[in-house]
């Protein structure tokens, strides 16, 4: 059990460090955007999570060739959901 949880504990600490943390929504900088008729994309991720850091990467990438378009990020602090 202790492999299992220092494993575990090993994966969450890479995969923390493989998204760059970034913050930038807020519902101001959001209802302007809307208000002005632009494009909105958001993204919400969690650090621990693999497919969230390849689509962060993905996103980053689109935000640096697509200049009219606002990509707006934040960071879910260890949502849990039940189905």
């Amino acid at each position: 059990m202790k492999k299992i949880l220092i494993t575990l504990f090993f994966f969450v600490c890479l995969s923390a460090n493989a998204v760059e943390k970034k913050n930038n929504f807020s519902i101001e900088i959001f209802e302007n955007a809307k208000a002005s008729g632009k494009t909105i994309v958001i993204n919400s991720y969690e650090v621990w999570c693999g497919t969230c850091s390849k689509q962060t990467k993905i996103l980053d990438q689109a935000e640096k060739e697509f200049k009219n378009i606002l990509f707006l990020s934040y960071i879910l602090i260890f949502a849990l959901f039940v189905a």
